[in-house]
């Protein structure tokens, strides 16, 4: 049957398959949260419409928008179980991946299909979708498949408005925009650059401008809902929030970092964090963000002195990705300007949803350029200078703590021969630079033999390689423990009862008892802070018959362990109760 259809429609089922069964494959093997407390930020929203008060321990982490909670609130109304409803919720995310794999597709091909053979822009569109770092983020409740998804929603709506000049396709593009900026405020370059894109078309064709006006008002109403929105959940799940620990994701822990900027010594740290940046996305998309931003600055070259061909809807398209990408770089930029972490000085996440285009346009170029080997080989070693760089933020912060899964696309390295401070930079760019190598070499076998089903195997089995090594590495230990957590709550409602309260004791770290709360909605678990000793504690704030948890790794347990009659420790907690 797959015979009798076109090649790249027998391609893109083949990869829908692929897709369907890596997700299945993964599903079996998740039970809850693999990163903390971003995920149950999420959910706490979906909890908050459902009925449950979650506000003591969402107040202990920052704040965390809510338009992805738009998603997860009918699953958490519908599902009661808490593994059911986060696996349910992880197929929503590759469906998404489906959904933004047949948008690029249909995108690519009125960019790009003059150009290019269709059924290499399915397998470029594959090779983007497939991203390590996609197929990863999809097994968790965070917001990078959406956006990402959303993002490429965006472009394809962008596109088919300045073409077709339908009134209903610019409602629905002015809608996306605002909701992107929903699900996180970090993508507000792309609104600014959505904007920015359709003001430089208008300004260059003739419109009704009384209708584009008046839809631009809707949009703007609609962000200050938005906001408001924002500003009224806040008040209520985030009311005994300390203000510097809610700040981290808010624009306000951001003023601080602008006035840095405009010193001499913060000008340097922003170069530093910028090079970083950039060398994750060579290194990340093995070179072909740069080969996408290179076709994209030439072709607006080309049309900057034909009039039609600026008004296109190529060009339109072509400045809001160049926007948008520089946009979510410097806002990457600026958030990590001093870092606070390794992982800081190179962090993707908040700037890689806008790789996927920039990849299928980057492997189109490259499949059509002169020369192919030339730029690939310079793209490389203009990255090697920022290894120094970045090795002087580490020292110059004393930087210890590395958190690999914020910059998934440049950490399969991580482990391999244990965590050099010194030589870790070097080993994951050399690990970019020979998947920067393969992948030309890919294109290479393209541009001269029809020898597309090799290539394509070889370069999806890596990415999907990197994507089980990447989960290996980050999560995988984490969904061993979530299922773990599972046997706690058993134990929990076997000694539950009225005069029993649940108290979790704070020790400053990261507030993992979200995982409890969410695996049990309905308990009422109470946060009290860590003491010096266990005599410290009044009879209000903690009786002995009470249920006491604390992390698996805390200190403190030592001086449980002598005031308890029972401790049951399992999966991420140890629980300490009398008989």
């Amino acid at each position: 049957m797959l015979r009798q259809l076109r090649e790249e429609r027998r391609y893109t089922i083949l990869f829908l398959i692929l897709l369907f069964c890596y997700g299945m494959y993964s599903l079996s093997r998740i039970y809850g949260f693999s990163i903390f407390p971003d995920e149950f930020g999420y959910w706490s929203y979906a909890a908050k419409v459902a009925g449950y008060d979650w506000s003591d321990i969402v107040s202990m982490g920052s704040y965390y928008s809510y338009g992805y909670s738009l998603i997860l609130i009918p699953i958490f109304m519908l599902i009661e179980d808490a593994v059911t409803a986060y696996r349910i919720a992880v197929m929503v995310n590759f469906a998404l991946l489906a959904f933004a794999f047949l948008v690029l597709i249909k995108l690519s091909e009125k960019l790009l299909g003059e150009n290019v053979e269709p059924t290499k822009l399915v397998i470029f569109a594959a090779i983007a979708v497939f991203y390590p770092s996609w197929l990863f983020y999809a097994q968790m409740t965070l917001t990078e498949i959406v956006l990402m998804a959303m993002y490429v929603f965006i472009c394809a709506l962008l596109y088919d408005y300045v073409e077709n000049k339908r009134l209903p396709i610019l409602i629905l593009f002015i809608l996306a925009l605002v909701y992107i900026y929903m699900v996180h405020m970090r993508s507000v370059a792309v609104v600014i650059a959505g904007v920015m894109a359709l003001g430089y078309y208008f300004f260059s064709e003739k419109v009704n401008w009384k209708l584009v006006l008046g839809v631009l008002a809707v949009g703007a109403v609609l962000l200050l809902g938005a906001v408001f929105i924002k500003n009224a959940v806040s008040g209520v799940l985030y009311a005994d929030a300390q203000m510097d620990s809610y700040q981290v994701n808010d624009y306000g822990g951001q003023i601080g970092k602008l006035r840095y900027i405009l010193t001499l010594e913060g000008l340097k740290d922003f170069c530093v964090s910028l090079g970083g940046k950039l060398l994750y996305m060579s290194m990340a998309t093995y070179g072909t963000a740069y080969w996408g931003i290179g076709h994209i600055i030439g072709c607006l070259w080309r049309d900057r002195r034909d009039k039609a061909e600026r008004r296109s809807a190529r060009s339109v398209l072509y400045i809001f990705a160049l926007l948008a990408t520089v946009g979510q770089l410097l806002i990457t930029t600026i958030f990590n300007v001093v870092p606070g972490r390794i992982d800081s000085l190179t962090y993707g996440r908040y700037h890689e949803f806008t790789f996927t285009i920039l990849m299928v346009i980057g492997l189109a170029a490259m499949i059509k350029a002169k020369r192919l080997w030339l730029p690939t080989l310079v793209i490389a070693l203009i990255q090697l200078p920022v290894i120094p760089m970045v090795m002087y933020g580490i020292e110059k912060y004393q930087l210890i703590d590395f958190q690999g899964y914020f910059m998934v696309g440049m950490s399969y390295a991580h482990g391999i021969f244990g965590y050099q401070q010194d030589t870790y930079y070097w080993m994951a760019y050399g690990v970019g630079v020979v998947l920067t190598v393969l992948v030309a070499g890919g294109v290479a076998i393209m541009r001269r033999k029809h020898a597309l089903e090799p290539v394509l195997i070889v370069l999806l089995v890596v990415e999907l390689a990197l994507a089980i090594r990447s989960c290996a590495i980050y999560s995988d230990i984490y969904n061993g423990r979530a299922y773990q957590d599972k046997q706690l709550i058993a134990k929990l409602e076997q000694l539950a009862s009225e005069d029993r309260d649940i108290i979790y004791i704070d020790d400053g770290g990261m507030p993992i008892i979200g995982i409890l709360q969410f695996m049990k909605r309905d308990a009422d678990i109470r946060i009290i802070p860590q003491k010096a000793s266990i005599e410290e504690y009044s009879v209000e704030e903690r009786d002995e018959n009470d249920l006491l948890i604390v992390d698996i790794v805390s200190g403190f347990r030592e001086q449980l362990d002598e005031s308890y009659d029972r401790e049951y420790s399992v999966g991420h907690f140890s629980l300490y109760y009398n008989d």
